[in-house]
């Protein structure tokens, strides 16, 4: 094939253009022939004009790779540059069509761009020839492949990061419900406190004002005083609930690991929840705990007893007139140092609905029902503050409720067995003991305290003298240390504090048992007394058993 020599300034403008290229021929599509433009050197192999098709199947075999072979025939084939050249009629007259696909030079892979662009003869009219470009566009695929691989890691970036703030945004929403649930359960429960706190008050202050009137009936009185101390009780467990919480909240609840007998608790809750049982016309049935093997055991006595107690207290409260509260248990499994214990206290009560039973032991928390207020009084922690316990004694908690049936609640403690040698407890009639010449320094800043403080250690015979602060009691120390068997600290006072006071007569040598009386009541406030010195820790609201309990063992 030859190219007219008018047309020798258009073919050297070709060949300048065809620079860009590794291949550049123009293809007579009739007579099935090509004319190369330009050829790097690597393609120089290759006759520079000669049969197409012949040309397109040395080079597929060469250098093209897979199934881009037999696309490339078929896009260089003369039927489809014939259908190329056709589509240059009417006014389509510019128009090139392209091919990509992967061939392998020196055997590395790179990619290839193929350009077919069919030529118009002078005149314009008729298409014979087509102008056939071969380009190494590896850079630009490898940039191309480069920019689609970090958008599509931006996009995984970005799906990832839009799920994890939907699922940051449902953790906020969540936590905010939850808040909201805390919130307005915080706010009814400062109502009921408001109210469970003003009622008994209300009750002492009448109770006291009644008292005037009945000075002359001494039946009367004592009734008074009986229910003075009932109310100042229902008082003093609504704090220790309130401050309980705060304390595991905050985990900062610390559990005994005291010997004791787990019958002579379980005899003592019994008596209690009687009593409760009775003034509430409510049939309280107990078996009998015979499956017991090992009755001595450590750890938290009080503890296990508040636990018994609020579920027995519970089943009370929450039951009808003439209803039944059934409690019994066994040792469940013994593994040579722990013994597992179930217990059962079931009732014949009001029931709690579905929806309350997945909140239950929740902070704050009461089931609403008409009148609930005036009937069944609470702080709402009592549950709470139990399944925390439980769960800190490495035991478990079930649930089974009915509205209008009852409630039964199964719960197991694993205790550590005590192997030590028990002698037999005597009962001790404490309010008969007498300290007679017994001297006492009392440390106490609130008037109304020492009053009451002093009342019951004279009331044993003992001689009180009572100063407002520990820097008295200190100087007290120094000048007539001699004078005095024990002391009874305060902790918080002014001037100086029980704690600082007692290292500085620990500090002077004196080894006087000194015995904390305050109203700081948790394990960590026991601990701190033991440090600074003192010899026991008693909380008020001062019990006269516990005093007298305490002298025995220090005095002689």
């Amino acid at each position: 094939m030859e190219i007219d020599n008018n047309s020798k300034f258009a073919r050297s403008i070709l060949k300048t253009l065809c620079q860009n290229y590794f291949t550049g021929m123009v293809v007579d599509v009739e007579k099935n022939q090509y004319e190369v433009l330009h050829f790097s050197p690597w393609m120089e192999k290759y006759s520079k004009q000669g049969s197409f098709s012949e040309f397109v199947d040395e080079y597929v075999r060469d250098y093209v790779t897979g199934d881009f072979r037999k696309e490339l025939q078929n896009a260089l084939s003369i039927s489809m540059l014939r259908k190329y050249l056709e589509s240059m009629r009417g006014d389509n007259t510019e128009c090139s069509y392209y091919m990509e696909y992967e061939s392998l030079r020196y055997g590395e892979p790179h990619w290839c761009k193929c350009k077919m662009t069919p030529m118009l003869d002078e005149e314009n009219e008729k298409a014979q020839h087509m102008l056939v470009l071969f380009r190494d566009i590896t850079e630009q695929k490898n940039a191309e492949l480069k920019y689609e691989e970090n958008l599509k890691s931006a996009k995984e970036q970005a799906e990832a990061a839009q799920k994890r703030a939907e699922k940051a945004q449902k953790r906020a929403e969540k936590a905010r419900e939850e808040a909201d649930r805390a919130n307005e359960a915080k706010t009814n429960f400062l109502r009921r406190m408001s109210h469970d706190i003003r009622t008994p008050i209300n009750g002492i202050r009448g109770l006291v004002q009644m008292s005037y009137y009945y000075e002359t009936d001494p039946e009367k009185l004592q009734d008074c005083r009986r229910k003075v101390l009932g109310a100042t009780d229902h008082l003093l467990s609504l704090v220790n609930d309130v401050l309980d919480m705060g304390k595991l909240e905050a985990g900062q609840f610390t559990l005994k690991h005291d010997p004791f007998m787990l019958s002579k608790i379980l005899t003592e809750v019994n008596m209690v929840s009687e009593t409760q049982a009775e003034s509430c016309n409510v049939h309280f049935i107990s078996k009998d705990i015979g499956e017991i093997e090992h009755d001595h055991v450590i750890g938290s006595p009080v503890y296990l007893k508040r636990i018994f107690l609020n579920f027995t207290s519970n089943a009370i409260k929450y039951n009808r007139a003439g209803g039944q509260v059934y409690v019994h248990g066994h040792e469940v499994s013994f593994d040579g140092k722990t013994a597992l214990y179930e217990f059962v206290c079931e009732d014949t009560g009001i029931g709690m609905s579905e929806e309350f039973q997945n909140r239950a032991f929740d902070p704050f928390t009461q089931e609403e029902r008409d009148d609930a207020r005036t009937t069944y009084v609470g702080t709402g922690l009592g549950l709470s503050i139990t399944k925390q316990l439980i769960d800190l004694m490495g035991g478990t908690i079930e649930l089974e409720s009915t509205v209008g049936v009852g409630t039964k609640i199964t719960f197991r403690i694993p205790l550590e067995v005590d192997f030590a040698e028990h002698e037999e407890e005597k009962e001790v009639d404490y309010s008969k003991i007498m300290f007679d010449g017994v001297r006492v320094l009392l440390a106490e800043d609130n008037d109304l305290n020492a009053e009451i403080a002093s009342f019951m250690l004279e009331h044993h015979g003992m001689k009180v003298t009572w100063v407002k602060n520990g820097k008295f009691a200190v100087d007290e120390m120094k000048q007539r240390a001699e004078d005095y068997d024990l002391i009874f600290m305060d902790i918080m006072m002014p001037i100086m504090d029980g704690l600082k006071a007692t290292k500085k007569i620990r500090k002077m040598g004196y080894t006087i048992p000194i015995i904390a009386m305050t109203a700081n009541a948790f394990t960590d406030d026991m601990q701190k007394s033991l440090e600074a010195g003192m010899n026991a820790h008693l909380t008020k609201p001062l019990k006269e058993k516990s005093i007298v309990k305490m002298i025995v063992k220090y005095v002689k």
